[in-house]
């Protein structure tokens, strides 16, 4: 059997640095930790550590306090998925039988 197919790699780290840098974001995030593009970057979520919120590893470096990290195992959502198949069509019926001439 063929072996199991590979999980989708996590997506890369974000390109820029936190736009605040390790200030606290808990505030600045609506009073919510997780991912928190407009404070933070996109790519980045306001965690605080040991603390399980989407885009937040529990072993971050923030103690103590919120701060912007880059967001961890985060992807975005998959494709909508496309509509059913429409059902395949009745079979054909068979030929009816060749006729004979009448007999007489």
């Amino acid at each position: 059997p063929a072996p199991p197919p590979r999980p989708p790699p996590l997506p890369p780290l974000p390109a820029s640095p936190p736009l605040h840098g390790t200030r606290n974001c808990w505030a600045a995030c609506g009073g919510a930790g997780g991912l928190c593009p407009l404070f933070c970057g996109d790519g980045w979520a306001c965690c605080l550590q040991g603390e399980e919120l989407p885009g937040c590893a529990l072993n971050n470096p923030c103690v103590g306090f919120h701060c912007c990290v880059p967001a961890a195992g985060f992807s975005s959502p998959p494709p909508p998925s496309l509509p059913p198949s429409p059902p395949p069509p009745p079979p054909t019926p068979p030929p009816p039988p060749p006729s004979r001439p009448p007999s007489r």
